[in-house]
């Protein structure tokens, strides 16, 4: 879900073997009590219609009950298709996650990683990272010894029919921390009794614990 007191809310919500997107307007219900809850919005959002529709405006109407549109426009998708396997975003059993659109779920029994847009604004992202990967693909292919420097890319998900997401190898290991730059260094041969090289590491130990933002990109958020 993608909530917000002050301008439209968002949800994801399946229902039997469909997924449907409603976007509720402000003002219709109390963001604290029900916005915030998923188990209060159900219990108040007006009954669903039956058919294949795929989302559902909520508005307040002129007497102030909740009334609902509903639209069956295609959703947006991801349009860059290169991978031949396909897998259903709702036969993949979620086991844990990463992050709002980063989930681990199993697959052919082990954990691998399943990366989804929620939203239509959010397609741009999968978009752009699954273009990303077909190029990691092909110079894997051309460059065996780049082998190891990504995930593998098992196929792209889909809901409903359409491209929005992707299964990626899990990874083990941890976060990098500023420690380990000293590591990378003493593989690298770098010789820090060089005053010019001890000087340039010590700023960009600065540069990399700094918490202004400036420079990256804050953390994805829920």
């Amino acid at each position: 879900m993608e909530v917000d007191g002050d301008t439209e809310s968002e949800y994801r919500i399946q229902v039997n073997n469909q997924v449907k997107y409603i976007v509720v307007q402000p003002g219709v219900y109390d963001f604290d009590e029900i916005l915030s809850f998923p188990p209060a919005l159900l219990e108040n959002l007006p009954p669903f219609p039956p058919g294949n529709w795929t989302s559902m405006n909520v508005a307040r109407s002129a007497d102030g009950t909740p009334t609902c549109t509903i639209s069956s426009k295609p959703l947006e998708a991801v349009t860059r298709i290169w991978h031949p396997k396909m897998f259903d975003v709702l036969g993949l059993k979620e086991t844990g996650r990463f992050g709002a659109r980063v989930r681990i779920v199993e697959w052919e029994g082990r954990e691998v990683v399943a990366k989804l847009a929620r939203f239509d604004f959010e397609i741009r992202l999968v978009e752009n990272e699954t273009r990303v990967y077909e190029k990691l693909e092909k110079d894997k292919i051309k460059y065996p010894d780049l082998a190891a420097i990504s995930p593998a890319f098992f196929g792209h998900l889909t809901e409903d029919g359409r491209v929005m997401g992707m299964l990626i190898e899990k990874l083990e290991g941890r976060m990098a921390h500023i420690e380990d730059i000293f590591s990378i260094d003493e593989q690298s041969g770098i010789d820090y009794s060089n005053v010019k090289a001890k000087e340039e590491i010590d700023l960009l130990k600065g540069q990399l614990v700094e918490d202004t933002g400036r420079g990256g990109q804050e953390g994805l958020s829920d």
